[in-house]
């Protein structure tokens, strides 16, 4: 069922993705320069570069900023034998990425670049590449970045922001959301794999858990944009 509601999900919400995204460039801040940070607030829907997404969190020099559109058709059907994990050793892949920061989601998505251009067998992590399309700059987050959304006055703000343009809200519909995050803890045991995932349930709970088999996953890209000093 799992499969079929996504896929449904993915294809009604296609129209309407359109006419958000065009919603979403008209009033879109755009942040050309540093000094403009401090004044930013968390669900400001900005423009950096031409990447259009929903504001996060800053540093002095430093903008994150969430996709206001979801992967849909990225999930787990099967264990690791046509969508493969992060990191499955011992299976039919073997695959090692080294993606085992809990902090630096671009250091990791660098590792599995890494992995795969010195791997001579052809693989493909759906979330990784899911991201990696949407252009410089987006990347698959940490698992501790993905825990931002831990804060009601971080979440709550990205949700209104999310839903005011009829974009993908992080909070579920009917089902619980399971979010791929680019860290592999790289223990395997039973069910569970060792990537890891963010978990929000129906009553908007936000919990971290590692994936298990036939786990059923959304992608949500993150971009992280350096100003120079």
């Amino acid at each position: 069922m799992g499969i079929i509601r996504f896929a449904a999900e993915y294809a009604a919400n296609k129209i309407m993705r359109a006419a958000a995204m065009r919603a979403l460039l008209q009033d879109a801040i755009k942040v050309e320069s540093r000094e403009l940070l401090p004044y930013l607030e968390t669900g400001r829907v900005v423009n950096v570069d031409n990447n259009i997404g929903v504001f996060l969190a800053c540093s002095e020099t430093t903008l994150l900023m969430v996709s206001p559109f979801q992967g849909y058709e990225i999930w787990g059907s099967e264990w690791c034998e046509h969508i493969p994990y992060l990191n499955e050793a011992g299976n039919s892949f073997d695959i090692r990425t080294s993606a085992t920061s809990f902090m630096d989601g671009v250091e990791n998505c660098n590792q599995i670049k890494k992995a795969l251009k010195d791997d001579s067998h052809s693989y493909s992590f759906p979330a990784f590449d899911f991201c990696m399309r949407k252009g410089a700059g987006w990347y698959l987050p940490a698992i501790d970045e993905l825990e931002l959304f831990k804060s009601p006055s971080i979440i709550n703000p990205i949700n209104r922001a999310l839903a005011a343009y009829k974009a993908d809200t992080i909070l579920p519909d009917q089902e619980s959301n399971a979010f791929w995050s680019s860290t592999d803890t790289n223990a395997i045991e039973g069910e569970n794999t060792g990537a890891m995932a963010l978990k929000v349930s129906k009553d908007g709970n936000v919990a971290i858990k590692c994936l298990q088999k036939g786990d059923f996953l959304k992608v949500l890209p993150f971009y992280k944009h350096c100003f120079p000093i």
